[in-house]
């Protein structure tokens, strides 16, 4: 499955630099990457080399780590988790649906 995708992930690099484009490395890998582990999970890719799905997942991945690594004061006080005073819950929400919308 590894060389299937990195052998995808050298045509579509092939096919750009034969018709003079450049490539967004980063934004290619990350699609190499996220359908790497959607065939590993669900045998099936969530995104192709010309989709901004791949960007949008790696965006709310981003957010939802950043989210959780963030401290609250309900980690501290957890009478006060119910009221999600800082809202981290709800931002969490907001980006796993967004993120359960594309897949």
């Amino acid at each position: 499955l590894r060389k299937k995708k990195v052998d995808e992930l050298v045509q579509f690099a092939k096919g750009r630099s034969e018709r003079g484009l450049a490539i967004d490395i980063g934004k290619a890998v990350s699609t190499t990457s996220l359908n790497l582990l959607s065939n590993t999970f669900f045998s099936m890719d969530f995104s192709s080399y010309d989709s901004s799905v791949s960007e949008e997942f790696k965006y709310l991945a981003w957010h939802l780590l950043e989210e959780g690594a963030r401290p609250n004061v309900s980690d501290f006080f957890p009478l006060l988790r119910p009221l999600d005073l800082q809202g981290v819950r709800r931002r969490q929400i907001v980006y796993f649906r967004k993120m359960m919308e594309i897949g």
